[in-house]
């Protein structure tokens, strides 16, 4: 599921941006981006529910805590977005992970005997503003930096 969030009111501040080269917008808004996306990275590892004691899948050693540990925020390439910069905040699910993605959909979603322990969504729900904020942030503090001749 995508959810897209979309801020009114940033005019001045995209007018700003338009006078940056592209490649300087790409980079600021890549490093807005994941700025926005470490907020909700960050709550969602709080809300992520951990094993009373450890479990093996698929012949793999999997210790209590292995889902907050787990979870990243990543950057999603060109090939997979038509965004200027695109980050998704997910868990990794490598067997070297200890399947963490599929115990995390197992919690998030539930099954036929587990209720559902969301911890992702909830994070997106509570931390969106915040993140907002953080992406804003961020942006006008690397346009004032390159304005003043510095790196973003």
């Amino acid at each position: 599921m995508v959810e897209r969030v979309q801020v009114k009111g940033l005019k001045e501040l995209q007018a700003r941006m338009l006078t940056l080269s592209a490649d300087m917008q790409k980079r600021l808004a890549t490093r807005a981006t994941g700025a926005g996306a470490s907020v909700i990275r960050k709550r969602a590892k709080q809300l992520a529910p951990i094993a009373d004691e450890p479990y093996t899948i698929e012949g793999v050693r999997v210790e209590p805590g292995n889902i907050p540990k787990n979870i990243v925020s990543k950057k999603l390439p060109k090939s997979q977005t038509d965004l200027t910069s695109e980050h998704i905040v997910t868990v990794r699910g490598k067997a070297k992970h200890g399947y963490a993605s599929r115990v995390g959909a197992l919690q998030e979603f539930g099954t036929v005997n587990h209720p559902p322990q969301p911890f992702l969504r909830p994070a997106f729900d509570q931390e969106k503003g915040f993140a907002v904020a953080a992406i804003k942030q961020r942006l006008a503090d690397g346009i004032d930096r390159v304005a003043k001749g510095g790196k973003p």
